[in-house]
C-alpha cells in the first residue's frame, strides 16, 4: 500500500491541480493506473486473509480431546515340536579315512532317527566341515591327519521323542549335542489371547482415567502392537555329557513358551 502513496506523491510534485488534467499526462495516467491496480490486489488479499482468519475462530476447540493408553498381555502355549543339533566328529591318517568313518557314524544316525518315526523332511545337514590336524609339538607344525565334523538338524514334530533323540545320539557316536528349541508350530491362538488381555488392560485403563476427568472414552482414534515372547528352552551343559556319555539321558522338561502383546491405544474422550 506504500506504493500507492508514493505514486500519489510523485503526480502531486509534478504539478499542483493535475486532476482536471490527468488525461492529457501520461506518466500520471500510467502511474495511476498501476497505484489501482496495485491497490486492488492489496485489498483482495486483506479481505481474503481476514476471512481465512475467521473461519480458523474456534477450531482448536472443536478438536476432539483424546487420551492415549498402553496394554501388555501374556499368554502361554506348551510347544509342540522340538529341534536339535547333533554333530559327529571323526578323524583319520588321510581325509578319505576321516570322510568314510564320519560318513559310517552319520548313516547310522540318520537310519536311528527314520526308526524312531523322523520323516526325511526333518532331517537336513547344517554344517559339513573338513580340516587337517597339526602336531604343534614340532617346529614347524606338521600335519598328522585330518578331521571332519558334520551337524544333523533333527525336527521332531512331537516333543515325547526329544528324551530318544538325545539317548540314541550318545550310543551312535555324537560328539557334540547342539541346543534343543522347543517351539509351538502355531501361534496364532496364543497371540491372539494375549492380545484380547493387552486391549483390555488399555480400554479399563483409559476408562479409569477418562472417568476421573468427569469423561467417558469414545471412539478409537489409533492403534499400534508389538509381538514378543520368552526366549526358547534349550539343552546343554551336563545333560549333554550325560546324553553323550551313554548315560540315560534326562526327560526333557517341555514347559510352556510365553507370548507377549504390548499395545497403545489412543480413544477420543466425549
Amino acid at each position: 500500500m506504500s506504493l500507492v502513496v508514493i505514486i500519489f506523491f510523485m503526480a502531486l510534485e509534478k504539478q499542483t491541480s493535475f486532476w482536471p488534467e490527468w488525461r492529457s499526462n501520461k506518466l500520471f495516467t500510467l502511474l495511476l493506473a498501476i497505484a489501482l491496480v496495485y491497490g486492488i490486489v492489496w485489498l483482495f488479499v486483506q479481505i481474503e486473509k481476514t476471512f481465512v482468519e475467521i473461519d480458523q475462530v474456534g477450531v482448536a476447540d472443536q478438536m476432539p480431546a483424546t487420551i492415549t493408553v498402553t496394554g501388555e498381555g501374556k499368554a502361554s502355549q506348551v510347544p509342540d515340536e522340538a529341534e536339535v543339533d547333533l554333530s559327529i566328529t571323526s578323524t583319520g591318517a588321510t581325509s578319505n579315512e576321516a570322510q568314510d568313518t564320519n560318513s559310517t557314524a552319520m548313516n547310522a544316525l540318520l537310519a536311528k532317527m527314520k526308526s524312531l518315526g523322523i520323516v526325511a523332511a526333518d532331517l537336513q545337514t547344517s554344517q559339513y566341515n573338513l580340516s587337517q590336524t597339526y602336531d604343534y609339538d614340532v617346529s614347524p607344525a606338521k600335519v598328522i591327519g585330518y578331521q571332519v565334523t558334520q551337524s544333523l538338524t533333527v525336527t521332531m514334530r512331537d516333543t515325547s521323542l526329544a528324551d530318544k533323540v538325545l539317548a540314541a545320539a550318545g550310543d551312535l557316536g555324537v560328539t557334540n549335542i547342539g541346543n534343543v528349541a522347543l517351539t509351538v508350530s502355531d501361534t496364532t491362538k496364543v497371540v491372539s489371547d494375549a492380545r484380547q488381555l493387552a486391549i483390555t488392560k488399555a480400554q479399563v485403563q483409559a476408562a479409569s482415567i477418562a472417568s476421573a476427568m468427569g469423561q467417558r472414552i469414545g471412539s478409537v482414534v489409533s492403534y499400534n502392537e508389538s509381538t514378543g515372547g520368552s526366549p526358547y528352552p534349550y539343552y546343554s551343559g551336563m545333560m549333554a555329557d550325560k546324553a553323550m556319555g551313554g548315560a540315560p539321558s534326562p526327560e526333557i522338561a517341555v514347559g510352556s513358551n510365553e507370548s507377549v502383546v504390548n499395545v497403545t491405544i489412543t480413544y477420543s474422550l466425549r
